[in-house]
């Protein structure tokens, strides 16, 4: 093996290692939370959110064009369930579903959704570097093949099942 071979192959081990290292708490919290998305029975709590709605007196500012004859705010306000919290970090992006056109306002928002790029991203990096390291330390490549491909046949399987 060329000596550029050997530097791609310890370049390749070292970012599998630290990025697995970084990842790992990701890893924990998305797979905690795809359980609890995938066996809701197992937590009776939660979907439980208390809502409360009040009124609040306000004052007009100096806002031209603001219609404010009522003066009082009606506020709707969540407070969920430490498992419902939880959940949330599976599904949060920022965005509001049924609003196709707001944006992440929120710095949070915007950190979260980079981090999960960041996750996703470095994730493909990861298998691509194991199928690699896989292909160049095993003599014999039968039994990966056979794991690989049961892994492309089931994920195709899904993705054809259960997309439109």
């Amino acid at each position: 093996m060329s000596s550029s071979g050997k530097g791609f192959d310890v370049w390749n081990r070292k970012l599998h290692y630290y990025l697995g290292l970084y990842f790992l708490f990701f890893l924990w919290l998305l797979s905690t939370t795809g359980l609890m998305l995938n066996h809701q029975q197992w937590f009776s709590n939660l979907y439980d959110r208390v809502e409360t709605s009040y009124e609040m007196p306000i004052e007009a500012g100096p806002a031209s064009g603001t219609d404010l004859t009522a003066q009082r705010a009606f506020i709707r306000q969540f407070d969920n369930t430490a498992p419902h919290s939880f959940q949330i970090f599976h599904t949060f992006s920022g965005s509001r579903f049924n609003q196709p056109d707001s944006r992440r306002d929120w710095i949070v928002t915007s950190l979260w959704v980079w981090a999960m790029d960041a996750l996703t991203t470095g994730l493909i990096v990861m298998v691509l570097g194991s199928y690699y390291m896989w292909y160049r330390l095993k003599q014999r490549h039968t039994l990966g093949a056979v794991v690989l491909t049961a892994g492309f046949v089931s994920c195709g399987f899904f993705l054809t099942r259960f997309l439109p």
